[in-house]
């Protein structure tokens, strides 16, 4: 498929989809919706498994004309302009026709054109009717029981994977028709919806609802799994990029070799990462190079009190409140671990000196900054996971040989004249003593906030060079571990500068992001004209007269639309590809959290908004300490770390929530251990486990000693322990069936512990039923009204799942009894 982005020399990636259509079932502008009903066929018998007396060639002849050319033609002359088959065809090398979809970025770029500046009832009419054919073909595709399709999008990729021994390239070629077919319609479908939000979200004042469940991601197909998995992808990330990735993504993800990079995944298992686990008896600091045998270099003295008699030593550097800050002196004789203050004054004669007894010509002139909130001293942070390597958890020391390679590459940001720039890094400059780690800690995020750069140094980015395409490098730093991990997300979006270090040369995050926006600028400035042509040629009359009258009235009145002829307007996409769009989306959110913040946190409203809005990005990270999940959720929501942590020998979430007014109503609907404490239970005990589980929305509600309050609709349930709400249950609201799924239900034994005799139950809803897939739902036992609210304990969560009540369903189902509805009240749950 063409439109999708390729790795230099990976072009046996490309996936050829035939030409199937026969001139039985040609589309040539039919109506979408008609044309199985006037080529008889029941679409409804096809989708469940019958052919109808047709060979699965002449019914994937059908569907190729109907899902894909119908689809993507009904769309376009929804808009006005009227595309034919022939416009998505080429000939292949061996005179066969295949399918070209290198005109998609231009078709995206064309519907932002046409949607710009008409008006809001027509956009809403025309994205009414996109919607449904979307709906449409989604449906068939995704519930489909014919047989060749209806494993495509089975969890058994990785399984299969492990049966098939041939290289990523072979595995394509082997594909078959009907793969080809179904791919080719998934990725026409993920790219209507790019095309979809960047004409009716973008730039608009009042832009469309961008809720409909026909643009949800698709389902995973199952080739993109064994490709990755053959290309030495870890069976847990693979599993993870299920939710997280859409399938354009993950088909360009197949064609980086993980297997040739320094992590071994092969132990790995899609419920875990083995190198996300830490041992620290069996931990083992790495050489530069295997079988190196250089000493230990240590930043803190192994005799105390040795190390307490100088005022240049890092414990003593953390009890005045400064940052300790190292770098290696090399002489000819050996090289050397210096320790000094982030406020140490005199700094450069001091360098000066090294340079004058080592015999080395110059010196170093290092700038130093004012007295006042800044460090005298610059200084660069590194960042790094400790699974590369770089840890050391018995003493604060590396290796001679990896201080000096990291040494060099802190002074490769820098002229020769300011070297050697002194950086901090936790192995080296925070301390195994207790107290001393919890000062540290309590410093880090001034530490990182006030570096002049932050480092990262990761064992994936460092094993590949840079690349000269942007796309690349977003990508590898992307999938990297330095980006799975909680304290690095704390680390990056503090940095003032993110420098990521390649095999041969480091860059700026922001740097790559720009190369993005200019190489995607460069192709609509080359394409322009041939868009403009193509839409001049083929758009409808009553389209061309709309869109005429449209550009004279702009140009009387001095509006800025595009126009074909004027020419007029602002910049159109920045990026019309699906995989660079949600590269350049995913290193924002690793930077400044949806846009909304700035690295330095100055634009937080709320410690509740801070919270909603940082649960997106947080939830694929990892933590190997359970702990630290409080320490750097507290710090990113601007809490006080240094009275959390003083009053008390370890901080949990729960400190985190009661130190709010205001927490995220979506905590109640966390599937997970949730505290037991009275009044606590609504908290959960953890948001993040690197599975994308838990991302909390703007909703609030009130914290109290009692509880949280909210005001949601819910349902009262009378004589029913909660224990009985099973994945089995059924119940009806408003005449519509619903069973409950997916349960997660809290211990019965905490639930008694405020002594109430309440045999009532509730189900808190998180909207009121609807049009909805599905409604995320709190159970609450022991209910009771007390001043005008409902009060309850948190005993579990579920989903609530529209069904069709039939006589075959209804006996595997036990229903249960709604004794009140209510359509908004307020709670108090404990």
């Amino acid at each position: 498929m063409d439109h999708l982005p390729y790795i230099s020399g990976k072009a046996g990636n490309v996936l050829k989809v035939p030409y199937l259509v026969i001139p039985r079932w040609d589309y040539s502008g039919d109506e979408l919706f008609s044309f199985p009903s006037r080529k008889n066929v029941d679409e409804r018998l096809l989708q469940a498994g019958d052919l109808q007396g047709h060979s699965w060639a002449e019914c994937l002849s059908f569907l190729q004309s109907w899902l894909y050319f119908g689809l993507v033609i009904d769309i376009f002359q929804t808009l006005g302009v009227n595309l034919l088959p022939t416009d998505f065809l080429r000939d292949d090398a061996d005179g066969a026709k295949v399918i070209d979809t290198a005109i998609y970025p231009r078709l995206i770029i064309m519907w932002e054109m046409m949607e710009r500046g008409t008006s809001e009832s027509g956009r809403a009419s025309r994205l009414s009717r996109i919607d449904a054919s979307v709906s449409l073909v989604r449906k068939f595709i995704e519930n489909s029981a014919i047989p060749e399709w209806s494993h495509e999008f089975s969890k058994e990729g990785m399984r299969d994977a492990k049966a098939k021994l041939s290289s990523p390239s072979q595995i394509i070629e082997s594909a078959s028709a009907g793969t080809r077919v179904l791919l080719s319609i998934v990725w026409l479908l993920e790219t209507i919806s790019l095309g979809r939000h960047t004409a009716y979200s973008r730039g608009q004042r009042n832009p469309p609802t961008i809720g409909n469940e026909g643009f949800s991601k698709l389902k995973s197909h199952k080739l993109a799994d064994i490709l990755l998995l053959r290309s030495g992808w870890c069976p847990y990330e693979i599993n993870t990029w299920r939710t997280q990735g859409n399938n354009s993504t993950r088909w360009y993800f197949s064609q980086f070799q993980r297997a040739e990079e320094p992590d071994d995944h092969s132990q790995c298992t899609i419920k875990s990462c083995t190198l996300s686990a830490m041992d620290k008896g069996a931990y083992r600091t790495r050489h530069v190079v295997e079988g190196c045998a250089c000493p230990f270099l240590h930043s803190v003295q192994i005799d105390e009190e040795l190390d307490a008699a100088t005022d240049q030593s890092v414990p003593t550097i953390i009890n005045q409140g400064h940052v300790p800050l190292v770098f290696v002196v090399s002489t000819e004789e050996q090289d050397e671990l210096e320790v000094i203050s982030s406020e140490k004054r005199g700094f450069r004669a001091n360098v000066q000196h090294w340079h004058q007894k080592n015999n080395r010509e110059g010196g170093a002139v290092w700038a130093v900054r004012n007295p006042g909130s800044k460090p005298v001293v610059k200084y660069v942070a590194i960042s790094h996971v400790w699974h590369s390597g770089l840890g050391n958890p018995h003493s604060n020391s590396l290796p001679r040989c990896q201080l000096v390679r990291i040494q060099k590459l802190v002074n490769a940001q820098y002229p020769q004249k300011m070297h050697p720039v002194p950086f901090w890094m936790d192995t080296l400059c925070v301390p195994q003593d207790r107290g001393l780690r919890k000062k540290a800690i309590q410093a880090m995020k001034s530490i990182y906030q006030q570096a002049d750069k932050v480092l990262v140094l990761d064992s994936t980015l460092q094993h590949n060079p840079l690349s000269a395409d942007p796309l690349v490098n977003l990508t590898r730093i992307r999938f990297c571990a330095w980006t799975q991990r909680l304290w690095t997300y704390q680390e990056g979006i503090l940095a003032s500068e993110l420098i990521f270090q390649f095999r041969d040369q480091a860059i700026m995050g922001e740097d790559l992001v720009k190369q993005l926006e200019v190489n995607n600028r460069k192709f609509y400035s080359d394409h322009i004209k041939d868009i403009r042509h193509m839409l001049f040629s083929r758009w409808t009359p009553r389209a061309a007269l709309l869109y005429i009258s449209r550009g004279l009235i702009s140009w009387q009145q001095n509006v800025s639309v595009d126009h074909p002829w004027l020419g007029r307007g602002g910049p159109l996409p920045r990026i019309a590809n699906l995989v660079a769009r949600d590269a350049k989306r995913s290193f924002k959110r690793l930077r400044i959290a949806e846009s909304k913040y700035t690295g330095t946190l100055l634009r937080k409203k709320t410690d509740c908004e801070a919270l909603s809005d940082f649960s997106h990005p947080l939830q694929w990270r990892k933590t190997t300490k359970p702990k630290d999940e409080a320490l750097v959720l507290a710090t990113l929501i601007g809490l006080d770390l240094k009275s959390l942590l003083d009053a008390r020998s370890e901080l949990t979430l729960k400190h985190i929530f009661q130190h709010m007014n205001m927490a995220p109503v979506d905590v109640l609907f966390v599937a997970r251990e949730h505290f037991q404490e009275q009044g606590c239970r609504w908290m959960p005990t953890s948001l993040i486990d690197g599975r994308g589980l838990t991302t909390l929305g703007p909703a609030k509600g009130t914290v109290t000693k009692e509880g949280l309050i909210v005001d949601l609709p819910g349902l009262l349930v009378s004589n029913l322990d909660t224990s009985q709400f099973q994945s089995s249950t059924s119940l009806q609201i408003h005449g519509r069936s619903y069973v409950l799924c997916s349960a997660f239900l809290a211990a019965n034994d905490d639930l008694q512990a405020d002594g109430s005799t309440s045999t009532t139950s509730a189900l808190v809803l998180k909207r009121t039923p609807g049009k909805h897939t599905y409604i995320d739902v709190a159970i609450l036992a022991n209910v009771r009204k007390i001043n005008r609210r409902w009060e309850g304990i948190w005993a579990g969560c579920t989903q609530l799942v529209p069904h069709t009540a039939s006589a075959t369903t209804s006996d595997a189902h036990t229903a249960i009894f709604v004794s009140e509805t209510h359509e908004s009240t307020r709670w108090c749950i404990s």
